[in-house]
């Protein structure tokens, strides 16, 4: 029973490592997740609708709420702005 414990808080522990990746425990593979499907180019609000249809978490869509207002051309400007919201 003792070593089952152990076992039990080990999982805990390492999922709240994980869950601590990045930015308020987002991750750029989490916002890349949430926003596969879009077209592009697409502006802020697009990006929240296709994570949001795509069931993000709430932390998600917090984070993505500090994004710019502007055209999003490619995953690679949702990426550069992951990197300058997480800092």
């Amino acid at each position: 029973m003792v070593q089952q414990q152990g076992h039990t808080s080990g999982r805990s522990k390492s999922g709240k490592a994980a869950a601590q990746a990045g930015h308020g425990g987002v991750s750029a593979a989490e916002i890349e997740k949430f926003t596969a499907g879009i077209d592009f180019p697409c502006d802020k609000e697009e990006l929240l609708d296709c994570a949001r249809d795509n069931q993000a978490p709430r932390e998600v869509m917090d984070f993505m709420e500090k994004f710019p207002e502007q055209s999003y051309n490619s995953p690679i400007d949702i990426a550069r702005h992951f990197s300058q919201v997480k800092h």
